[in-house]
């Protein structure tokens, strides 16, 4: 499809659920992704994020997906590391808000 031109191929951090979408931390953005057949809550659940992972995200249908195929890795964060997550989502909430297009 043309439109997956528009792609995003990257290391992200699935970060946090939220109603809409699940966000994803990475290249420099935060991007609201959803499942197509089933809630990415389903794979991940709130208590083992934050998750670092590989992944491709398509625009569809006005949203964004992701390929079906999340390369996820099993790494704990410390406390450290955790706070300076919530620091980057807040300044990147509030310089660009969350991506739901591509």
């Amino acid at each position: 499809m043309a439109s997956w031109r528009r792609r995003i191929v990257g290391d992200f951090l699935i970060y946090k659920h939220l109603k809409k979408y699940t966000v994803f931390m990475g290249n420099g953005g935060l991007y609201g992704v959803v499942g197509i057949a089933s809630g990415i809550e389903e794979l991940f659940p709130s208590f083992a994020l934050p998750r670092y992972s590989k992944a491709v995200l398509l625009p569809f249908e006005g949203k964004i997906i992701y390929d079906s195929l999340l390369t996820a890795y099993n790494i704990t964060y410390g406390s450290g590391i955790r706070k300076r997550f919530n620091e980057e989502y807040r300044e990147l909430k509030n310089t660009a808000g969350v991506i739901t297009t591509l």
